[in-house]
């Protein structure tokens, strides 16, 4: 249908605006006298409301294009929009991760300058002040500041009442009973130390005697303070190259639960070896220094704490476990673990060829060694150990410890149906496996592996990487 026909019966008063003077009460369409007048009235009505439908349609058509073009550019706005404040929030993310990163670079650096400076300390402070050479004080009352500032320091720190009979005062003199000393001296400062003061007291000057003279002035522990310095060496060492603290402070706290009787607080100990370092290094002891070792003590202290608290709630579980266990129930247990182990690690199954009791064996070992690390942790350490170098001749991989570990628990909880139990021989048995982990890595150098291995070429590779005046050491060493 065309628009001329579509619009026939529309009444223009509604389908046009009125015309200037138009009324619209008065206006009405009067019939055609003639033919020619009706179909001329009628032409040129329709041509009128065409017109009228044209002009409304282009109209609609512009309202429609406006809109679109309006809907159009809202939606380009919108998406601007977004993609600015994606862009805003991808800008700060990465900027937030520069940030991070930037504080854990330098978080790292602090870390590694603190352990270099105690390592490099405490090894001046082992072999006597002998070896303090010239630090960052150079003038002639270092030593005295120095000694002058472990007394403030230790003063302030040490228990009221604890002390014996006389006072850090009279121990360490005034400056210039300090400097009369040193000039009396001579530079002759033995191992019997060097007499300070007016009372003659003798001062030693190594790090274990000075620390055990510290500790009985300030009242500590002995026994406490036997079991500290016999570890610290392995303490700094480990810690300052290896990092591992967890391990080292779990074996301290069974031999500390093991010898220590009586009363004792982990924290006098910071106070003895501050103190002890500050007079052994007047030369080398600053403020980094100060830092570095409060830092080391802060979070050696802080594992120990939690490893105590573990060793204490884990051991009579664990030994009355253990204890009440027999042969039926080592090789059953054994049984199972291996029959797992070697289902899970194929390699492994392929590569050890001997018998299954041996296998049963040393899963009875391991059961029976938690319960001995508990009695007698000293001794049981060095025997982890040479278990630790005999892994190594049967080529075992390292990862499998864990393996062992997280199975025996497995079995552990079925057999015994107690969590106590449980948790106890995992916890010990993770002791273990992770000082046996770590001696394996350390002491799996490629020399010893070719050797091992009965491999000549790779053994000769690897001396060759080896200086030719350490091949003779590296081949006995391994």
């Amino acid at each position: 249908m065309s628009a001329r026909q579509s619009t026939r019966n529309v009444d223009l008063s509604t389908s046009m605006p009125p015309a200037e003077g138009y009324d619209a009460g008065a206006a009405t369409v009067a019939p055609a006298a003639t033919g020619s007048a009706s179909g001329s009235a009628n032409v040129t009505e329709q041509k009128t409301v065409a017109v009228g439908d044209t002009q409304n349609s282009s109209g609609g058509a512009a309202e429609q294009t406006t809109t679109a073009k309006g809907s159009t550019s809202q939606r380009s706005r919108s998406s601007r929009a977004r993609a600015q404040k994606t862009g805003e929030l991808k800008q700060s993310g990465d900027d937030g991760k520069q940030e991070k990163n930037a504080e854990d670079r330098e978080k790292e650096n602090k870390q590694k300058q603190a352990l270099k400076i105690i390592e490099e300390t405490f090894n001046l402070a082992s072999k006597g002040k002998k070896s303090d050479g010239d630090g960052d004080l150079d003038d002639e009352d270092a030593g005295d500041a120095a000694a002058k500032a472990a007394l403030a320091a230790a003063a302030k720190a040490a228990v009221s009442g604890s002390a014996k009979s006389g006072s850090w005062g009279s121990i360490f003199g005034k400056k210039k009973d300090v400097k009369n000393a040193d000039k009396e001296g001579n530079g002759q400062e033995g191992a019997a130390g060097r007499t300070m003061g007016t009372g003659g007291n003798k001062i030693p000057d190594t790090f274990d005697s000075m620390v055990r003279f510290n500790a009985g002035m300030t009242g500590m522990n002995m026994a406490f303070t036997e079991v500290m310095l016999r570890n610290f060496p392995t303490l700094v060492s480990d810690i300052c190259s290896i990092g591992t603290l967890q391990e080292q402070t779990d074996f301290l706290a069974l031999e500390i639960r093991k010898e220590v009787t009586g009363q004792f607080r982990t924290i006098e100990f910071r106070t003895v070896l501050m103190t002890s370092l500050a007079a052994l290094l007047p030369k080398k002891w600053n403020t980094q220094a100060e830092q570095a070792w409060g830092w080391f003590w802060d979070s050696l202290d802080a594992q120990l704490q939690e490893s105590l608290r573990h060793a204490k709630v884990h051991e009579q579980p664990v030994l009355r476990y253990i204890n009440g266990l027999g042969k039926i129930d080592y090789d059953a247990l054994g049984n199972l673990l291996w029959t797992k182990l070697f289902a899970q690690e194929r390699e492994a199954e392929l590569r050890h060829k001997q018998p299954t009791q041996t296998f049963v064996r040393i899963a009875t070992l391991a059961l029976q060694f938690t319960a001995k690390i508990f009695e007698d942790p000293f001794r049981m350490k060095d025997e982890i150990g040479q278990q630790a170098l005999k892994h190594i001749l049967h080529q075992v991989e390292p990862r499998l410890f864990g393996v062992f570990v997280v199975l025996m628990e497995e079995e552990v909880r079925y057999h015994s149906k107690d969590e106590a139990v449980t948790a106890g021989v995992t916890w010990a048995l993770s002791v273990i496996a992770s000082l046996m982990h770590r001696m394996v890595v350390q002491a799996s150098n490629p020399v010893l592996l070719a050797a091992v291995r009965n491999d000549v070429k790779g053994l000769k590779k690897a001396l060759g990487d080896v200086a030719r005046k350490d091949r003779s050491m590296a081949a006995l060493a391994a």
